[in-house]
């Protein structure tokens, strides 16, 4: 007979020893008895990608599931006791079910226990609720253990029921605790590719106008593409995102066009502009970050204004934060420039840009 326990989650952690497909998060589950389905549910799960979720369409029936390639190959001998954790979604019915154990192809136990009430106070629907089995089993080594899950019949106006399992344990009572530990449920389950993601995010490149001729834009009342080949002596693109890093760039050079890397990222950059002539009593230069990928400004989605009010040469800085949807990744982001009246001429211009976060995260 399997009861519940209830401790704070994450105490007395220990490691699971039972088969990793007891994790839930692979493997193909079917139903061997009754009328339904047994699939692995990423909506509802306590540990792990997903869940075993058992759906009984004739739930006047037993419905069990099994899976012919799981097995658990016992490596101590020693005394064993049984936990794991179960969710139903049907309120105020208590729901019956059954931990079955094989030991070598044999059913030597069978955990049953009851989740939910139709009482209110005890009602428990939509919540991980933990079980162990109330006896221990002896488990010796090379022993090979497999388990069944099932959902008993019982009487209800609901046309399906359905229970989820997952977390399942084994703890030896060697380990000097007949209570077997809870599972340690992580707020954030790092897998590898997502800390490889963690690794990829960050990263910036410097991206600065060739200066051994003097090269100018003029910029006058008609929006102005920014344009930086990236071919000064100070660029630099040795800490790019290590996800770009020798293949690709944050800028190309050769369009004048910011490249995000994906659908989501966050960005920060800042462009220094050297401004060594102006006429016509220009007042401010209008900066335009545009996602439109024509010839002139169409998705303008940042603008910043910049007084000119200082006499040549001098250096103005203008730094903003942005973020990368289909549209900017499709097109890319071009700065463009205007003045209100009059003209401004530039001269040496910088740009760097700084991937801050990861939208595949």
């Amino acid at each position: 007979m399997g009861f519940q326990i209830d401790r704070p989650n994450g105490q007395h952690y220990a490691e699971n020893i039972v088969d990793p497909l007891l994790l839930f998060d692979n493997g193909t589950w079917t139903v061997s008895s009754g009328t339904g389905f047994s699939t692995l549910s990423t909506v509802k799960k306590f540990v792990g990608d997903s869940s075993l979720r058992l759906e009984n369409n004739a739930p006047a029936s037993d419905l069990i599931a099994t899976n012919s390639v799981q097995s658990t190959v016992i490596d101590t001998t020693d005394v064993y006791n049984l936990s794991w954790y179960a969710l139903k979604i049907n309120y105020l019915e208590a729901q019956d079910a059954s931990v079955l154990v094989y030991k070598n192809a044999v059913l030597i136990r069978t955990e049953d226990f009851t989740l939910g009430s139709v009482d209110p106070d005890f009602e428990q629907n939509d919540t991980w609720v933990r079980f162990q089995s109330d006896q221990s089993i002896l488990f010796e080594l090379g022993d090979v253990i497999t388990f069944q899950f099932k959902i008993k019949g019982i009487t209800t106006v609901n046309p399906v029921t359905s229970i989820n399992f997952d977390g399942l344990m084994l703890n030896p009572e060697g380990r000097l605790n007949k209570i077997v530990p809870e599972y340690n449920k992580p707020a954030i389950a790092l897998s590898e590719d997502t800390v490889q993601k963690l690794y990829d995010t960050p990263g910036w490149g410097f991206y600065v106008e060739d200066q051994t001729v003097a090269s100018t834009q003029i910029i006058t009342t008609t929006s102005t593409l920014l344009q930086i080949d990236g071919l000064g002596a100070t660029s630099n693109n040795s800490y790019l995102p290590h996800e770009i890093r020798g293949i690709s760039e944050l800028w190309d050079s050769a369009t004048s066009k910011i490249l995000p890397i994906n659908i989501g990222d966050g960005y920060t950059l800042r462009m220094d502009l050297e401004i060594t002539a102006k006429s016509g009593s220009p007042t401010e230069l209008v900066l335009d970050l545009d996602i439109g990928g024509l010839a002139t400004p169409t998705i303008n989605i940042v603008e910043r204004i910049i007084g000119t009010g200082k006499t040549p040469p001098y250096t103005v800085s203008v730094g903003l934060p942005f973020f990368s949807l289909t549209t900017f990744l499709t097109n890319g982001g071009q700065v463009f420039l205007r003045t209100d009246t009059g003209t401004v001429t530039l001269t040496k211009r910088q740009i760097s840009i700084h991937r801050i976060s990861n939208g595949s995260l």
